[in-house]
């Protein structure tokens, strides 16, 4: 539903315009931690990755030019020899915290321009790994390309001083005219001298006509004593509302399986229980996914960045699962993106987002990580979180998933989700 246009502008750092309730801010936990041993075996694994890499082809070109450029140090070149033409476009944002880094992509796309703009998206900081910064933003795009904080939107949309904000998911209502954000908040209880205990994972929800001013948040999902991650909403009408989590149990980030789980509403604030789905990828832990369903090809599709077993959630890659009734799902057995493929996402591609058009064109939106300081027993590493786009075709991306003989070599070493490594309570 089109509106006014709204303005671009750089960079956004107001006051939140919507709190959750108040408590004492918790601080930052510890970040992730790389043997030297580990990273040699990492530069090995990405060596054998780039040259095996076969990476999506990119149908129409993307324009390079961001609102704020990465820096040399960000993203190393890519090897087009070994990825051909194929390597997903680097993004840049400006986010309230001055860092630049983001993960949790989630877009929403309009035929024709909403307040102004064709693409929305809700994203959050994530720098260097610090929970503390990880709040829904908001920004716009006219081409889905290059991204700006529309005037007057108050980026971060939400804060908790209870734990953090994750894992932000957009839908439009048509009936109302608004765009319905959903988040993730980690709700944690501070211990002294230690890590923070994880008490429970809620699912807030606040809405906007006009992008600007956003309703109150209120709580429409909590799930206590264990992760439920990633919550992603479908909205198939006014009275058929889909919300799928992934159930990490109690161990989240270090979880060896886990379960993919859907919700029911009738309006999309009132939700019923959960339903496990039949969405499993061999050999792989679902962590985070964005589901959605396509109408002009009657089935839901779903990106889930998920990683290798008894492997941390900071070692995914990306894959796709189709289904036609949103319980019984198809995979794949090659990655739409594999961690180690880019320079940019040498550690993880991560939670990502993505778009279809009728005329059979896709848009996929990638966030993750990549090392730029590896650990040693007494230092932690440091992961750099960004993001990227590319396009290409419906043909395009499906002959791509079921090449079982790409010779893609996925990468594993040692992540954040061991208990040696890191807390399951910070993760993104």
């Amino acid at each position: 539903m089109p509106g006014k246009r709204a303005r671009m502008k750089l960079p956004s750092r107001t006051e939140s315009i919507s709190k959750v309730p108040d408590v004492p801010i918790l601080g930052d936990s510890p970040s992730h931690r790389w043997s030297n041993r580990s990273w040699l075996r990492a530069k090995r694994a990405l060596a054998l990755t780039a040259t095996g890499a076969l990476a999506l082809g990119i149908m129409t070109s993307c324009s390079a030019e961001t609102l704020q450029a990465p820096s040399a140090r960000a993203f190393e070149p890519v090897d087009q020899a070994a990825s051909p033409a194929a390597a997903p476009i680097a993004l840049g944002f400006s986010t309230y915290d001055g860092s630049g880094q983001v993960v949790h992509p989630d877009v929403v796309t309009f035929a024709q321009p909403w307040n102004g703009h064709r693409f929305w998206n809700a994203i959050t900081p994530y720098p260097n790994s610090k929970t503390a910064f990880e709040n829904p933003s908001l920004y716009a795009s006219e081409n889905g390309d290059t991204w700006g904080v529309p005037e007057g939107v108050m980026n971060p949309l939400s804060r908790t001083n209870r734990g953090y904000l994750s894992d932000p998911d957009m839908v439009f209502e048509p009936n109302s005219g608004e765009l319905w954000l959903y988040y993730r908040e980690v709700h944690n209880v501070p211990v002294p001298k230690g890590a923070p205990v994880h008490l429970a994972d809620h699912v807030w929800l606040t809405t906007s006509a006009d992008a600007i001013h956003w309703s109150s948040p209120q709580r429409v999902v909590s799930d206590s004593g264990r992760f439920m991650v990633s919550p992603s909403i479908v909205r198939r009408s006014a009275t058929d509302w889909h919300m799928y989590q992934v159930d990490a149990g109690v161990r989240g980030c270090s979880a060896r399986t886990s379960r993919v789980m859907r919700r029911h509403s009738t309006n999309g604030i009132e939700w019923n229980s959960l339903t496990k789905v039949a969405l499993v990828q061999p050999g792989y832990v679902a962590w985070h996914l964005d589901v959605q369903y396509i109408p002009s090809r009657h089935e839901y599709w779903a990106l889930v960045a998920a990683y290798p077993a008894a492997r941390g959630c900071t070692n995914t890659s990306l894959f796709l699962a189709t289904s036609a009734d949103g319980f019984n799902w198809t995979t794949y057995p090659t990655p739409v993106l594999a961690a180690g493929e880019t320079q940019q996402f040498g550690a993880a591609v991560y939670r990502s987002s993505f778009s279809y058009a009728a005329n059979d064109s896709v848009q996929i939106w990638y966030s993750g990580a990549r090392v730029v300081r590896p650990g040693t027993k007494s230092r932690p590493a440091v992961l750099e979180w960004t993001a990227a786009v590319t396009h290409t075709t419906a043909l395009s991306l499906f002959a791509r998933v079921n090449d079982k003989t790409s010779g893609i070599k996925l990468m594993v070493v040692p992540t954040p989700g061991t208990s040696a490594v890191m807390s399951a309570n910070n993760v993104p």
